[in-house]
């Protein structure tokens, strides 16, 4: 029995002596565990002795096969306690064949000896330990073991088998029992593992030892010399035990040159090895609950690689700065140190110059050794009910508080593709921290290479030093929280990407390859399970969130040479477990400069879903919906970049124009110096002169030059031409259930789109979405190069709806191939495109808060640079069909609703040729706008106001005003087919084209529109507050409205355009070129216009009416161009239909009120005053279509009898024409008349000469425009206007007339037959009576006419035809077109107020007293009055409320008639017209105050006229252009200086509008007095350019005409006709009340002849048939006042004929060639009742006893000088004192006007003398028979006379320079003596009229004589006054 003690002793013993093989027996049971899933138990073991052994692995087969020679062992204690034993072997064969269900094993012996020494000790009680002996030994040399795994048919026959060979091996243990203490030593030799296929393990030295104690395991290692092989086909897995876990573990392991290499037997495999490794480990006893409290490891690695065993380079080539391919892994430097302190682990790593290489050459290896290597070992398929029993074990290191520190520095990837192309990955450094709860992960210097060409070796270097680089990223930061399952991506300073498609191959290409052989061992060692119904994926909790702050840059390369960059100061993307969001300040996509997109970014969608492999999923409601999206983004910037070349020309041109100004100021300044040097030197040498001008401008050019290099050193070049800015724009598009899958998806498409029919058949969709949108935008702006001005601007945009998108799959015809240019070695790739568009299905309600919209011709050049920009960016469709314009495109790609709400939306026209213009815009601004859009429809309602923005006192001006109004565009699309019929458009590849087809090919044949019709309607309704629609206009907005015509019809230059900029496409059609009809609709309830000629608002008028209805339609057509010249043909708008009616329509005249008026800063007028002008109830216009061809052939035959193509009708016309009214109307007219005229005369054309027309000389026969034989007017100049008479029924008529040209002569006397005037032979009539109309132009009718204040027009019908002829011939020489007039008034008559009041009240007359009645309805009331009858009294009115004068009718129902006739360019007049007989006096002051008025200033301007047109006769035409010239210039330079006043003007305002100073406040009057100065000056500076003007081209005209004379020795051909006629007229004069009659005076067959010619000369002639002037004075004894002597009142006689022809002025004198009047004997009997009656009646007031004391010139002047006092008297009579003033203000008068002569120079006597005299060639007055009879007041007076015969001399006068008055009374005095001396014969009953006149010859002189026989009064002097019959006849006539 031993003692307790020495049991302890010895279990203590036992315990230490089994460690190492225990160890060995752990580490066999975890490698089988771990690396075979092979379970195996061991029982109680020795060193070689195994006890129970299970083998557990598949269906595995393993044979195991060993030679052991001279094996002895020796053990003590071990195996044997007590016993010493000797074991010697010569030879130990052992043999062991493992298969699925049973070991067998076989050992051969030989030569064994076996030696026991046996001791007092007991056996171990611990059966499980193994036991060794305290010492221990092995030396074994050649040992061979061979491991077969194939049995053939024996034992010992192997076909594959493994051989180890060792020399030498040696193995001491010994075991200290005391110090229970164990160690080891194992020495191996020559050491060869391998078969005959393959060397597998070589190792020369290798020598460990092993020491165990009972707290720790220390175990050190050397090798020498190893090589280790990999080779599948000849290595078994190998097996450790597991020992260490109860003791503390030291190891150690240096190695040097290890080398391990993988291969097969079809491919060369893999090698592996490193030169230096040194391992330390030391660990801490496992505790007692199997955990590892304390461990320690350490390792260096210096170099390690792995490389392919073919193709590589020798591993001595192998350096850290240069990478050879085919090397997979090379590590320069790896330092691992891991400590572990209980639950917390600390791990250290440093790896530097790492570079791995992945390529498709080494993926094919790796995936044939992972085949070969995997291959047997398929997953093992696990039964369910265990495989919660095989769960994975929990990690060894669960629980552990990890802390990491990896540090990684020049680490290289490079991925390589079919050896052509590499892809290189580059970091410079990199740090991981990681802590227990968080990881930092710092990258530094990163950047990525493609590289197409590679060299034998890249050579390795910083990234700094890269300067061909696609990706670049300065530093990087990661950190990732496990606390919150958030990962934080942080990139600095800089970020730059570069994508392309070759790239993109070479990565997939190599990661392919990779993804397989991973994909392949984790299929492998997964193990199999049967099907089970999968749960779904547990979605992930991660919240990944990447930053990117600095420069950010992402480029697309779409193609060589072209790409995308997308640039942004700062990005973010973050994506959690349900949501992803990318969030940026600032995007900025820049594109570069041609076809963009000609490879699009769809193809290369599609292409990356080809080389991936992606196939479409199923849409249907039961499909995965969508995620939700949400974009927003603070700023958003799309830009397209100008033309470099564009861009410096225009600079350039800038500069040069600067430096033009600069250059100008300098030669100033040196002309200056030069004459200061003359002035203190005298003369300076020419050349000294020359010599300075020249280095001047030398100097000049080289500053030129200096700053045009300089141009762009300070400022950038502008690049930009289009910018799309949007700011705060957020896009939420939301996926629904209701919104999925293709049926939902069809079903919100057509309830959209319900015009639209919709296939019968199946549809199927390539792309088929439909999302709910809502979109919000704070400011949306397009920005046009560097112009101030916006050309769209909207805030406060917000937008939402549904929303579908759509392509149609293509049939296989609408099916074309792209190219995708990818590059060596795959070369270019095509994928199929589907060529259906992607058409938009939405239903849209929008909110803006402002919409403003700028354009103008200004832009045009801009905006056709950004459409040539454009074509590079949309790429045109391959279909060879017409492309289509852009509104079918927009029918083809958007259907559906949009419902628009605006605040405000302005359209801003630019009305300046200034791209940069800030402030001369019409601007169209809708206020509370709703628009609807929808298919072809838009409506908008809304308030709509027109401004005129001018930089002027009239900025803001609201010319157009419509409240309430509905504005509705409609448009109805002409197509061959179905125009809403988009779903039948299907596109045709070029090479699928149909072999059919007659014609040019047409995809869109049925769709494409041909023309459109387009109606546009404007409606007001009446509005709450009572607004009503209003137009305010004042002269400078219609002179900026024409300055806007201007602009519009400016043609914009083509842009780069032709054959020099490679740019031969087809100009883009416009959209007003497409119309076919244009329906305009006007519908106002009410409306008003209000003019004023300035912003003083002191003249001006308006219109009021209650309703204003316009109706009108237009037909477009395109009319081509004949000639050689290629021209687009011209537009052409024809009017079909026009209407319009007005109703209750009325005209103000206003004027400034002076008693209300102050003027303030601006000198704007705060009162005005209105009065009445014109009224009428309902006018109404129609317009009849034009005619056809057929209807003008028609006409031609002499059918006119169709509707006037114009016809007008008023109704209720009422006017007042009144002296104020007079002075409002001539005022509007000066004003405009002055603006034109300043217009032009300041154009161009104001100089330009005068072309004298050759052909016109010559005769029809000689003349070049000739017919040619195919029926065209052929000429010798350019086509005409009225070369479209070549075509249509005209043509015939004009070949007729040139044909008989030649033959057909007429003769045309001007004079009159004797027979007295018929009305039916004047030329007007006969020209407006043929029956050649081809058009009745105009017809208007007036029903009710007007009324006038002061006396009354009435009449109740007025009509005006126009019409239009065929042409004729003109002199025989030309053919001119005609149109005649025709006008007549009914009913008209005359009423005059009975008192002479001023009154603002007017009295309209009731509709009875103008409409046509008969007696018998007229009423009783009408036969106590005076009736229709003339001299009635008005006793109603229309308006009882008013109270005004009486109104007495004049002249009742009378009727005139007119006629025009005008040919060509040329006005002939002939007419005929019917003045009614008036009152004097209100004839006078009618005529004088109100028709006939002039004022003083045009009358002075006439005077000036005349002065200078005689001045500048002395002048050459060139003499006369300087001054002019020289006026314009100094005139422009006015009204420049105008505008740049008003403009400061407008700048001041604006300022004082902000804030008001007293500075600003005295600046703006000092503006705006220079402003009212420089217009004083302009206007006088106007009218002083117009006249000369005027006479310059008169100067012209008159050379030209004088020419032409000299040429024909003809007269001058006639030019003007006018002809006044009226067969009867009766006059009758009443008493002041109007209803006692005073005479009747009836007149009969007067005509009036004017005739005008081309020289100037003329001839004036006057015909009256007959005469009669009856007394209606009661109680009087003569009836008959005037009569004719011996006539009958007939249409063929004439009493009075006057006849003057005259000639062209000389010297501005007026040429008188012959004057002749023509009377019948007359029958004269008055009374000095009737004259004083007759008196009275025309000079009321005046005393017909007395007579002004003047004679001689003095009386000439009185006349003259009061003819405009007598028309402006007033009514009332006159007193003495009154006629005194009158006559001392006359004298004063006349003598200021003589001193003011005497002081005129010699032009001005000139002048005064040619306006008064007359040059008169020849003057008859043939004889005139008389009988007189004059009954004076008294019975017997000597004046009293009854039928004297008298007779008036025949007078004749030759070449007598007269005024009008020297003519009048040389006629006075001649008939005087003639008349008084008959007088006396008959008075004294002489009978011997020889005697009786030779003896008052010879005694007393004639006057003597008479004054004895008749008194003194009649001859009296000029002191006394005179009466007679003769002389009150005299100023009768003269008056």
């Amino acid at each position: 029995m031993a003692t307790p003690m020495a049991e302890t002793t010895r279990r203590k013993a036992s315990k230490a002596a089994i460690g190492p093989h225990r160890l060995v027996a752990w580490l066999i049971i975890w490698a089988a565990r771990r690396f075979g899933q092979t379970s195996i138990k061991i029982g109680r073991f020795g060193f070689l002795a195994f006890g129970d052994v299970a083998i557990t692995r598949g269906s595995i087969t393993i044979i195991f096969g060993a030679r052991l020679d001279n094996i002895h062992i020796v053990a003590r204690g071990g195996i044997l306690p007590d016993c010493l034993v000797h074991i010697a072997i010569q030879e130990l064969l052992p043999d062991v064949h493992i298969t699925s269900d049973r070991l067998s094993a076989v050992l051969h012996l030989n030569a064994l000896s076996l030696k026991l020494l046996n001791t007092a000790q007991h056996a171990s009680e611990d059966e499980n330990q193994p036991c060794l002996g305290e010492k221990f030994s092995l030396d074994l040399q050649d040992c061979e073991v061979h491991l077969a795994k194939e049995i053939a048919q024996s034992v010992w026959h192997f076909h594959r088998q493994l051989s180890l060979s060792i020399k030498t091996v040696q193995l001491d243990v010994l075991q200290n029992v005391d110090s229970l203490c164990s160690s080891a030593d194992f020495k191996l030799s020559y050491l060869q593992f391998g078969s005959v296929q393959a060397h597998l393990a070589n190792l020369n030295d290798f020598k460990t030892q092993i020491q165990v104690t009972e707290q720790r395991i220390s175990l050190e290692s050397f090798v020498n010399n190893a090589f280790v092989g990999y080779h599948h086909e000849e290595i078994q897995y190998c097996l450790f035990g597991d020992y260490i876990k109860s003791r503390s573990l030291d190891f150690s392991l240096k190695a040097r040159n290890i080398s391990l290499a993988v291969a097969m037997a079809t491919c060369s495999g893999i090698k592996n090895g490193m030169s230096s490794l040194d391992v330390s480990f030391h660990s801490a006893p496992v505790s007692s609950e199997g955990e590892l409290t304390d461990a320690r490891i350490e390792m260096e690695v210096s170099p390690m690689y792995s490389k392919l065993k073919e193709g590589g380079v020798p591993s001595s080539h192998l350096v850290d700065k240069m990478h050879h391919w085919n090397t997979l892994v090379y590590v320069g430097t790896l330092i691992l140190k891991v400590n572990k302190f209980g639950h917390t682990l600390l791990t250290e790593m440093m790896l530097d110059s790492v570079q791995l290489e992945a390529s498709t050459q080494s993926s094919a290896v790796l995936s044939q050794l992972t085949n070969a290597l995997l291959g047997q070992l398929s997953p093992v398929s696990t039964p369910i009910d265990q495989q919660a029993t095989l769960s994975p074990r929990p990690s060894s290191i669960k629980g552990l508080l990890l802390h990491a520190n990896v540090q990684l520095t020049n680490f290289n990837v490079f991925i390589t593709a079919q050896e052509q192309v590499c892809t290189m990955l580059r970091i410079d450094g990199v740090n991981v921290n990681h802590r227990p709860n968080e990881s930092v992960w710092e990258i530094s210097g990163v950047k990525a290479l493609h590289m197409n060409h590679l060299p034998a070796a890249l050579p390795i270097c910083r990234s700094l030093e890269l300067h061909t680089y696609m990706g670049h990223m300065r530093t990087c930061e990661i950190k990732y929280s496990t606390a919150s399952q958030k990962c934080e991506v942080l990139l600095k300073e800089e970020l730059y990407l570069v994508w392309s498609t070759n790239l993109h191959m070479c990565l997939h290409s190599t990661s392919s390859e990779l993804m397989k052989v991973i994909h392949r061992i984790t299929h492998a060692l997964k193990p199999r399970s049967p099907s089970v119904p999968s749960d779904p994926k547990p979605v992930s909790s991660l919240t990944l969130c990447v930053s990117v702050r600095g420069n950010i840059m992402a480029a697309l390369s779409l193609s060589k040479g072209h790409r995308v960059t997308f640039s942004s100061p700062e990005v973010s993307w973050m994506r959690s477990k349900m949501q992803a969001s990318f969030k940026t300040d600032q995007l900025s996509i820049m594109f570069d400069q041609h076809e963009i997109f000609k490879l699009q970014v769809k193809n290369l969608n599609k292409w990356r879903k080809m080389i991936h492999k992606v196939q479409k999923k199923p849409f249907d409601s039961n499909s995965l919906l969508p995620p939700d999206l949400v974009i927003r983004a603070k700023s958003v910037t799309v830009q397209l970049n100008d033309d470099p070349f564009e861009v410096k020309l225009g600079d350039h041109y800038k500069l040069r124009i600067d430096e033009s100004v600069e250059k100008e100021k300098r030669e100033s300044a040196l002309d200056q110096r030069v004459q200061e040097l003359r002035k203190k030197h005298g003369l300076l040498p020419a050349g000294k002169v020359e010599e300075l001008h020249s280095a001047l401008g030398m100097r000049s050019a080289r500053v030129y030059i200096d700053r045009s290099q300089k141009l762009y050193a300070t400022s950038p070049m502008r690049t930009r031409l289009f910018t799309w800015t949007l700011q705060k724009l957020e896009v939420i598009s939301l996926a629904d259930v209701s919104l999925h899958g293709k049926e939902n998806c069809i079903k919100h498409m057509r309830e959209i789109d319900a015009q639209s029919p919709y296939p019968d058949e199946d549809v199927d969709y390539v792309t088929l979405w439909c999302r709910l949108v809502n979109v919000s935008i704070s400011a949306w702006t397009f920005q046009l190069r560097d112009f101030p001005t916006p050309m769209l601007d909207i805030h406060d945009f917000q937008l939402w709806g549904r929303l579908v998108g759509a392509e149609q799959r293509a049939i296989p015809r609408a099916r074309r191939q792209c190219v995708v240019e990818v590059g060596a070695p795959w070369g270019d790739m095509k994928v199929d495109r589907n060529m259906p568009a992607l058409k938009f299905y939405h239903d849209f309600s929008a909110d803006m808060g402002q919409y403003t919209m700028a354009y103008g011709p200004c832009w045009e050049p801009s905006w056709a640079m950004f459409n040539l920009s454009m074509n590079f960016v949309n790429m045109a469709s391959v279909d060879p069909s017409k492309p289509l314009p852009f509104w079918d495109k927009s029918r083809n790609l958007f259907h559906g609703r949009l419902t628009l709400l605006v605040q405000r939306m302005s359209w801003l026209y630019h009305v300046s040729l200034d791209p940069y213009n800030t402030t001369e815009f019409m601007d169209w601004t809708w206020t509370n706008l709703g628009l609807d859009w929808t298919n072809a429809k838009w409506v908008l309602k809304g308030d709509l106001d027109i401004y005129a923005r001018t930089a002027s006192k009239y900025d803001d001006c609201r010319f157009l005003h419509l409240p309430n109004l509905q504005f509705r565009i409609d448009l109805e699309w002409l197509c061959p087919g179905d125009p809403n019929d988009h779903h039948s458009v299907m596109p045709c590849a070029p090479d699928k084209l149909p072999e059919y087809s007659m014609e040019a090919h047409d995809s869109f044949r049925a769709f494409r529109s041909q023309k459109f019709n387009m109606t546009w309607s404007f409606q007001t309704q009446p509005c709450e507050d009572g607004d009503f629609p209003c137009c305010n206009l004042y002269a400078s907005t219609l002179r900026w409205m024409d300055r806007m015509k201007m602009c519009m019809a400016r043609v914009a230059r083509p842009i780069k355009r032709g054959k020099i900029f490679k740019n031969l496409r087809p100009k883009k059609a416009q959209l007003t070129r497409h119309v076919r009809n244009f329906f305009f609709n006007v519908d106002f309830h009410k409306f008003a216009v209000i003019y004023w000629v300035s912003f003083a608002k002191q003249n001006g008028y308006e219109i009021a009416g209650e309703r204003l209805k316009l109706q009108m339609g237009m037909q477009h057509s395109l009319v081509p161009w004949l000639g050689p010249l290629i021209r687009r043909p011209r537009t052409n708008w024809d009017v079909k239909s026009l209407s319009a009616e007005l109703f209750n329509t009325t005209v103000w005249l206003q004027s400034h009120d002076k008693r209300k008026t102050f003027k303030g800063n601006l000198g704007v007028s705060t009162a005005s005053q209105r009065s009445y002008f014109l009224g009428f109830d309902t006018v109404t216009y129609a317009r009849d279509k034009d005619r056809n061809a057929d209807e003008e052939a028609d006409s031609e035959e002499g059918d006119c009898d169709y509707v006037p193509r114009h016809k007008v009708q008023v109704f209720g016309l009422k006017a007042s024409w009144t002296i104020n009214n007079r002075d409002v109307a001539l005022t509007l007219y000066d004003s405009y008349n002055r603006a034109s005229n300043l217009r032009k005369n300041l154009s161009a054309e104001a100089l330009k000469g005068f072309k004298v027309e050759e052909e016109s000389l010559q005769t029809p026969s000689k003349s070049k425009k000739t017919i040619s034989p195919t029926g065209t007017l052929a000429s010798g100049v350019s086509p005409s206007p009225l070369s479209k008479l070549q075509s249509g029924p005209a043509y015939c008529m004009l070949q007729k007339l040139v044909s008989e040209s030649d033959s057909n002569f007429v003769a045309v006397h001007e004079e009159l037959s004797s027979d007295g005037v018929q009305i039916e032979d004047l030329h007007g009539i006969r020209a407006c009576q043929t029956s050649d109309v081809t058009l009745k132009n105009w017809h208007g009718t007036l029903l009710r006419l007007f009324s006038l204040f002061v006396f009354t027009v009435i009449s109740s019908k007025a009509s005006l035809l126009s019409c239009d002829h065929k042409p004729v011939w003109k002199n025989q020489q030309e053919v001119r077109s005609k149109m005649t007039l025709v006008g007549s008034i009914e009913s008209m008559q005359y009423y005059a107020t009975i008192e002479a009041q001023a009154s603002d009240n007017i009295r309209w007359l009731a509709k009875e007293h103008i409409e046509t009645v008969s007696e018998a309805a007229a009423g009783i009331d009408s036969m106590f009055g005076s009736g229709q009858c003339v001299g009635g009294v008005v006793t109603d009115v229309h308006d009882d409320q008013l109270s005004g004068p009486q109104l007495q009718r004049i002249i009742s129902r009378c009727r005139c008639q007119f006629f025009y006739a005008g040919y060509g360019e040329i006005e002939d007049t002939d007419g005929t017209q019917v003045p009614p007989p008036l009152q004097y006096e209100m004839v006078m002051d009618i005529i004088n105050n109100l028709l006939l008025h002039m004022e003083p200033k045009k009358k002075e301007l006439i005077e000036r006229h005349q002065k200078m047109r005689l001045q500048l006769q002395f002048a050459s035409l060139e003499e006369q252009k300087l001054p002019i010239t020289n006026l314009q210039n100094k005139l422009r330079e006015l009204v420049s200086r105008t505008r740049r006043y008003e403009r400061e003007f407008f700048l001041v305002q604006r300022e004082l509008e902000e804030y008001s100073e007293p500075d600003l406040l005295a600046r703006s009057s000092d503006i705006q007095r220079n402003v009212e100065e420089c217009k004083e000056q302009s206007n006088a500076l106007s009218e002083e350019l117009a006249l000369m003007v005027n006479c310059y081209k008169e100067a012209q005209l008159r050379a030209q005409y004088q020419r032409k004379a000299a040429r024909t020795h003809k007269e001058a051909p006639l030019v003007r006709r006018t002809e006044v006629c009226f067969k009867h007229a009766e006059w009758r004069m009443t008493e002041a009340d109007g209803q006692i009659g005073i005479a009747d005076l009836v007149l009969r067959n007067f005509l009036y002849t004017k005739l005008n010619r081309e020289d100037e000369s003329g001839s004036h002639q006057l015909e009256l048939g007959w005469v009669k002037v009856t007394n209606l004075l009661p109680n009087s004894l003569y009836k008959d006042i005037l009569t004719v002597q011996d006539m009958q009142a007939s249409d063929k006689q004439v009493m009075l004929r006057i006849q003057c022809q005259f000639k062209a002025p000389v010297g501005g004198i007026a040429i008188k060639e012959h004057f002749e009047v023509n009377v019948v004997p007359l029958t004269i009997a008055l009374t000095a009742r009737f004259y004083s009656a007759v008196f009275a009646f025309f000079f009321p007031g005046k005393n017909p006893e007395e007579e002004d004391d003047l004679g001689g010139d003095d009386a000439a002047s009185t006349i003259s000088d009061d003819t405009l006092s007598v028309a402006s008297a007033p009514a009332a009579p006159i007193t003495d004192r009154q006629m005194d003033m009158q006559r001392r203000t006359s004298s004063r008068r006349r003598r200021a006007y003589y001193l003011m002569r005497s002081s005129m120079d010699d032009f001005d006597k000139m002048n005064e003398r040619a306006a008064k005299n007359n040059m008169f060639l020849y003057v008859k007055i043939p004889e005139v028979p008389l009988r007189v009879s004059y009954k004076s007041e008294k019975e017997k007076h000597i004046t009293n006379i009854h039928d004297f015969q008298l007779t008036l001399p025949t007078l004749e006068y030759h070449h007598q320079t007269w005024t009008w008055h020297d003519m009048a009374m040389a006629f006075k005095n001649d008939s005087k003596k003639a008349l008084v001396a008959q007088a006396v014969k008959q008075k004294l009953h002489i009978k011997s009229r020889a005697l009786l006149t030779e003896t008052f010859r010879s005694e007393v002189p004639e006057e003597n004589k008479a004054k004895l026989l008749l008194g003194a009064k009649l001859f009296g002097g000029a002191e006394k006054s005179k009466k007679g019959i003769f002389h009150k006849s005299s100023k009768s006539n003269n008056s």
